[in-house]
């Protein structure tokens, strides 16, 4: 079993729906091998908060002599000299967004680490790349979305993922959905994402002739703790597959704090 990848065991089953869904809705688009959906662009970040620098590399294989077919890495990420905590953070949730096989335990210290492991166990075309950006900062936290690709060789398109980040830079520590919460709001919260999940299929079936029961057959909604905070409210993003087919990207659905109110602690309503 190549250890790039991992697939969820419903998998299957969805793709064989999928063709009948797209060839009815005519929704969907081709994609070229190794190809990933676009990442999205971070919002820009004002100046202020915690300085980051760029972290980019790319490099293929040593010693292959053949640069259209060798394994290759390429790094497209950030450095915070002011917080070596949420550098060495950063690093290492990358890494773990690129273990795809449920039973590789190793652990990495660092992406060279990682680097040395890929070269060894890479088959000839395998790529996979490295992205983090900066979504919201400001003197108080940093967001950082962090994304990984991954091709294997032979496949009919790459995959990609996205996790992120909520840093406080008062405590140096991450912050999850479960710190944001009041008490006993998770409900309230997962009701309103439900809402936000109604509202965006409704915008998609404003474009395409989607049969929503037919949809909602294949993909239905389900909860998600990948949020952001940002200016205006939270994002949740989800990967490929979760709740829609591959040539959607990564669905990205928004709360805006106004709804918010008594869901989220104050601390985290950033524009109430």
């Amino acid at each position: 079993m190549n250890f790039f990848l991992s697939l969820d065991k419903h998998l299957h089953r969805r793709l064989s729906l999928l063709v009948i869904l797209l060839l009815t809705l005519l929704v969907g688009c081709g994609t070229t091998s190794g190809t990933l959906p676009a990442a999205p662009s971070a919002q820009p970040a004002a100046d202020i908060g915690l300085k980051a620098l760029p972290h980019e590399w790319s490099r293929t294989k040593p010693g292959c002599e053949d640069a259209n077919s060798c394994p290759a890495i390429s790094v497209n990420s950030l450095k915070f000299p002011e917080d070596a905590q949420l550098s060495k953070q950063l690093e290492q949730r990358l890494i773990m967004l690129n273990l795809f096989e449920s039973e590789q335990d190793t652990a990495f210290n660092n992406l060279l680490e990682y680097e040395q492991f890929f070269w060894e166990n890479a088959d000839i075309l395998d790529w996979v790349s490295f992205t983090a950006n900066i979504v919201f900062k400001n003197e108080r936290f940093t967001v950082l979305e962090l994304m990984n690709g991954i091709y294997f060789t032979g496949a009919a398109h790459g995959m990609s993922s996205s996790e992120y980040l909520n840093w406080d830079n008062d405590t140096q520590t991450p912050i999850t959905l479960e710190d944001m919460l009041v008490p006993d709001a998770q409900e309230q919260f997962y009701a309103l994402l439900a809402t936000a999940h109604q509202q965006w299929l409704a915008t998609l079936a404003t474009t395409t002739d989607l049969d929503l029961d037919a949809w909602l057959d294949i993909w239905p909604f389900h909860t998600n703790d990948n949020i952001a905070l940002t200016a205006t409210g939270v994002t949740v993003k989800y990967n490929p597959y979760a709740i829609a087919p591959y040539s959607f990207g990564l669905p990205e659905l928004q709360i805006p704090y106004a709804q918010l109110q008594g869901v989220l602690k104050p601390d985290y309503l950033l524009n109430p």
